[in-house]
């Protein structure tokens, strides 16, 4: 396994290939280069605009290289599986094999991307008072959008800062003076109504109660900056926040 040391060197920064090399093995080359350009690219964007002070660009690696190392590992570990020449472990593996995928479901499983890690966040951009949702991204389900149109949860935050309310809004005023847009959430069946989305596909509203969420405040990406259970104030938003209100190309999420 081959890793840059490091992912930046002052106006520098590595990406994709250039930052790891990724066996081909589980297909994940071109997918970690696009989830590197995905967590990269609004950062830079913010701190030319002012949003955010340049030392945000420091997380860019301290969130994406624990991750692509275990996309790595794992890529390794199938791969040793795969090219395995030694008669005796091909026979057994071989074996093993033949007998799981009489196992109903093992197929499916076996070519799902489940068992690819998903990107959570345990360093970097977010709240130092964690929550269980703090560095995880979240779903993205059909929503139904204050005009009643259909579209996905990233359509519908346009790749801006937001805070997420579970079925009744709650102040939070250190991101209210700050213009942070607030979107409640409300159940499958609900009519559509101003700054609110209607969790259509009925994923939102479990994923926030599983992880013991009532507000999100989500970054651009769709990962969790910081969250709150009910009746609790947010974090304070990272320092030196100063969101604007200037149009803003889409920022992709990537799983």
């Amino acid at each position: 396994m081959r890793f840059a040391t490091r992912f930046r060197a002052g106006r520098v920064y590595l990406a994709g290939d250039a930052a790891h090399a990724m066996p081909p093995w589980i297909g994940q080359g071109m997918a970690a280069g696009v989830r590197d350009v995905a967590n990269l690219c609004w950062k830079l964007d913010a701190v030319l605009r002012g949003e955010l002070p340049e030392t945000v660009l420091d997380s860019y690696e301290a969130e994406r290289k624990p991750h692509v190392k275990e996309v790595t590992r794992r890529a390794v570990l199938v791969g040793r599986t795969i090219t395995e020449r030694r008669r005796p472990v091909t026979k057994v593996r071989d074996g093993a094999l033949r007998t799981l995928d009489r196992v109903p479901g093992f197929s499916n499983w076996l070519q799902s991307a489940n068992w690819i890690p998903v990107a959570r966040y345990d360093a970097g951009l977010q709240a130092r008072s964690r929550a269980r949702a703090t560095g995880h991204q979240v779903p993205q389900p059909w929503v139904t959008g204050p005009d009643g149109s259909r579209v996905r949860l990233d359509d519908a935050l346009g790749g801006r800062w937001h805070l997420l309310h579970a079925r009744t809004a709650a102040p939070q005023l250190a991101w209210d003076v700050l213009g942070v847009p607030s979107l409640t959430v409300t159940p499958l069946g609900s009519a559509p109504a101003e700054d609110t989305l209607v969790d259509s596909d009925g994923v939102l509203l479990p994923w926030m109660a599983r992880h013991g969420a009532a507000t999100l405040a989500l970054r651009p990406d769709a990962y969790v900056y910081a969250a709150a259970p009910a009746g609790t104030p947010l974090p304070l938003p990272p320092r030196g926040f100063a969101p604007t209100t200037a149009p803003r190309p889409h920022a992709s999420t990537a799983q």
